[in-house]
């Protein structure tokens, strides 16, 4: 008795759509007040809390200028 095998079809793969992003110049204004409702949601997340009328350090400021890689 020989043994039959089913043969399936050839299954044929679909083209991969590319996603196109169209890349737009957002005010310097914009951009810092997403990253204040970024940093804002995430001490949320973290149960901390920042105080409305809080002002970073000048040593902060420094620190964080420094550390900053892109310049425009």
């Amino acid at each position: 008795m020989e043994r039959q095998t089913v043969k399936k079809a050839p299954v044929k793969k679909t083209p991969v759509k590319k996603t196109v992003v169209k890349k737009t110049v957002v005010k310097k204004t914009v951009v810092k007040k997403v990253a204040a409702r970024a940093t804002k949601a995430s001490a949320k997340l973290e149960n901390r809390a920042v105080p409305a009328g809080y002002v970073r350090p000048a040593s902060v400021k420094r620190l964080l200028a420094e550390r900053q890689t892109r310049q425009r």
